[in-house]
């Protein structure tokens, strides 16, 4: 973490092995987040850009908010600025860095994520997938 970076975990966070998460500005999980293995979220660029014929330089720094009861899911890339709303779901080897905060109940794939479904969620609370094999 840098000198000025802030990380804030909501209840019932939880992640698998291999969270990566680098914070020189603002990192966010609101409640009830569980991010998979080999995970990684950074609110840097950790260099900074320049316009050619500009003095202005671009930000290479930005807030990454998730809301709540989101499953970020194995091997996904979270880059600044990226912001999520509530019972959403990140799918495997995506890159989310956008601002979705408004964007609830889907599933998120690619690089860049996209909606890819509407109206699906993890329930945490009944998340037993039961394995029932008949003739096999």
């Amino acid at each position: 973490m840098g000198d000025n970076g802030k990380i804030i975990f909501g209840n019932n966070f939880t992640a698998t092995t291999s969270l990566k998460i680098t914070s020189y500005y603002y990192i966010e999980f609101k409640e009830n987040v569980l991010c998979g293995w080999n995970c990684i979220f950074t609110d840097t660029d950790f260099h900074q850009l320049s316009l050619v014929g500009s003095d202005i330089k671009p930000k290479s720094f930005d807030k990454i908010v998730i809301g709540n009861d989101n499953w970020i899911a194995f091997n996904n890339i979270v880059l600044k600025g990226a912001k999520l709303g509530s019972y959403n779901i990140v799918s495997s080897n995506s890159i989310l860095n956008k601002n979705y905060a408004d964007v609830h109940y889907c599933l998120f794939a690619g690089q860049p994520a996209q909606v890819k479904k509407n109206g699906i969620y993890r329930d945490r609370l009944n998340d037993k997938i039961d394995y029932h094999y008949e003739n096999i």
